[in-house]
């Protein structure tokens, strides 16, 4: 007999806490258990709303008009910040667990979000979305598998090391949404929802003395509802890489679109006495797209490592994670053809984790991330901070140097209430690259460094 039940609040108690948002959408995801819960569904609907108040000092904040026009000249202020800004962020999760009666386990997740970005009220601000979706189906002792757009990759799923439960979460948090154009919160890869939101397959077995094994895999980089709205003009002009099935072009916009990727992470989590210890390694690979201009240069393939720890005591958790190899982690300033060009034509690529093109004289640097931080747990407050620094090969024209990112974070969040908590959070972050505007990103000697300090007070509410 099938019956609906409703999630009680008792059970829901830890799954809900604000402040831990990163889980709130991953319900199922693990294999084990004690018993085998009763047959039927559990429907479950969440969310959670934030608001919160910035103090933001962003090095430049003056910008100099770059043509002349009525009372204008060239070089004149043409634009300034505020230091002031107010943000807010809505998210809804519904979603359902089942249980077959002989025991299969099964269920599924949506995210859906607010809008974000500078468009008017009423526009795409007011529009929600989905953001991920996925199912699950497996069993306690032989394992789940998973499918969709969403915490369903190896790598995202299995991280230890990445200490983001305090405040916000640090730069990878709410509150780098204060920071207008070049951010140092880009440097994630291995958590942004943004890069691993690619639609694939992965399974993840069961814990055997303390040991897990994730594997994945997605044909390519695309997401939700694949190439219904590509055509055979897209792939023949400069459009290409709006479509994900495209595997050779001549545009070099879709040069550093990632094919066959494949993930795999191995975990141990154990407690010896009153100390609790995770441990993680993985790697990440792929294909890429074919460059088919005569001469033209090649991105190459993904081939990336991580490896991160953490070690709880009463109440204590500290954690750091390392990754490297074959990566680019910035939009390349280079067509295919291999000529530098600006970033106001329009053909710099887009940002993120992706191949890295491959690149005679230019800076062929490989990707290298470290980050370290700790967070204290005692009764409704919880305090910490984290350091990263990020390295990768940017827009690898000759003469140009590597990108390189670095950001440092404290914060606090007092659980006032089920539901209710405030956060507290300070950032300082930077991002450089010698002859490249990294306001711009065009090839120059100018605005070779962006900085950012950002203070934030917000107040979440949970259910």
């Amino acid at each position: 007999m099938r019956k609906i039940l409703l999630a009680t609040a008792a059970g829901f108690a830890a799954f809900v806490a604000n402040g831990a948002a990163p889980a709130m959408a991953q319900q199922g995801t693990e294999v084990t258990g004690q018993g085998t819960p009763t047959p039927g569904i559990t429907a479950r609907f969440s969310g959670r709303y934030r608001m919160y108040m910035g103090w933001v000092d962003q090095s430049p904040s003056d910008f100099n008009a770059t043509a002349a026009s009525p009372g204008v000249v060239v070089g004149q202020t043409a634009s300034s910040m505020s230091s002031i800004d107010f943000i807010d962020y809505g998210r809804i999760f519904p979603g359902f667990d089942g249980v077959a009666a002989n025991g299969l386990r099964y269920g599924s997740s949506l995210e859906i979000r607010m809008g974000s970005g500078g468009n008017a009220e009423g526009d795409t601000r007011s529009n929600l979305f989905f953001r991920r979706a996925w199912g699950y189906v497996g069993t306690p002792t032989l394992g789940q598998i998973r499918v969709g757009s969403g915490p369903t990759g190896a790598v995202e799923t299995m991280h230890l090391g990445h200490i983001t439960g305090f405040g916000s979460g640090g730069w990878d948090g709410d509150s780098p949404g204060f920071v207008i154009g070049t951010n140092p919160s880009d440097a994630f890869w291995y958590s942004s929802s943004g890069r691993n939101n690619y639609t694939k397959i992965g399974y993840f077995s069961p814990q055997f003395f303390g040991f897990d094994v994730g594997l994945s895999y997605g044909p390519n980089d695309g997401s939700f509802g694949g190439d219904g709205a590509c055509s055979f003009a897209s792939f023949s002009g400069a459009n290409a890489a709006n479509c994900d099935r495209v595997d050779g072009s001549i545009q070099d916009n879709a040069l550093q679109r990632a094919q066959d990727i494949y993930e795999i992470m191995l975990r141990y989590r154990g407690t010896f006495g009153p100390v609790g210890v995770g441990v993680s390694g993985g790697y990440v690979g792929s294909g890429t797209v074919d460059n088919l201009r005569t001469g033209g240069l090649q991105a190459e393939n993904l081939s990336v490592a991580l490896g991160g720890a953490t070690v709880s005591w009463a109440g204590l958790t500290v954690g750091g994670i390392i990754s490297g190899g074959k990566a680019n982690m910035n939009g390349n300033t280079l067509n295919a053809a291999g000529t530098a060009v600006s970033a106001a034509a329009g053909s710099v690529l887009g940002g993120g984790f992706q191949p890295r093109l491959n690149v005679p004289g230019g800076d062929n640097s490989d990707l290298f991330t470290w980050s370290l931080g700790a967070q204290y747990t005692f009764g409704p407050f919880v305090v910490g901070g984290h350091y990263f620094n990020s390295e990768s090969a940017g827009s690898q024209a000759a003469g140009t140097g590597k990108r390189e990112r670095q950001g440092f974070a404290l914060g606090g969040t007092y659980n006032i209430a089920p539901g209710l908590a405030l956060f507290l959070e300070y950032l300082n972050g930077e991002v450089k690259e010698s002859g490249v505007d990294v306001i711009t990103g065009a090839i120059a000697n100018t605005n070779n460094k962006a900085t950012v300090d950002v203070i934030s007070l917000g107040i979440g509410f949970q259910w």
